[in-house]
């Protein structure tokens, strides 16, 4: 026999040795953390909605104080004024940005005064987000409260 005409085939590896996974265990790691984040979405939900309604309760008496201490300083400055709506309010008050998107963001009703209105009329009410999940908290202001240092 002639050793010209042998045929070698190429050496070829185990199918254990190739690199990368199959499409199966891909879907298999994919579909596990589906799971997983599909368990934790509940929990985190809740978690995130009672740390938002913590934050509102924290925040309001600061954002409270900043309008009435801007009342006061307005209502000391002018003798007679008159306030007709809540624009006028946040005009007069100044009290900054993050208190003006607060308060338009919370459920305002608002009672036009002027300075001669007495101390005990209610002029603003307030509901804010607070104490769990879906409830409110109700604020009330008087003239007195926005005006006169007690």
């Amino acid at each position: 026999m002639d050793d010209r005409w042998v045929l070698v085939e190429p050496e070829r590896k185990p199918a254990r040795c190739r690199r990368g996974f199959s499409l199966i265990e891909l879907l298999c790691v994919m579909a596990i953390i589906g799971i997983l984040v599909g368990l934790m979405l509940g929990p985190v939900g809740r978690a995130l909605r009672k740390a938002r309604g913590f934050k509102a309760e924290m925040e309001t008496p600061a954002h409270m104080e900043r309008l009435t201490d801007g009342m006061r300083k307005f209502a000391a400055a002018h003798a007679a004024w008159s306030c007709p709506d809540m624009e006028a309010l946040l005009l007069f008050a100044k009290p900054g940005g993050p208190t003006e998107r607060w308060l338009k963001a919370a459920k305002v009703t608002f009672f036009p005064f002027r300075h001669d209105t007495p101390p005990e009329t209610l002029v603003v009410t307030l509901e804010v987000p607070g104490g769990g999940s879906g409830k409110f908290v109700r604020y009330g202001l008087t003239k007195g409260d926005l005006t006169i240092t007690p």
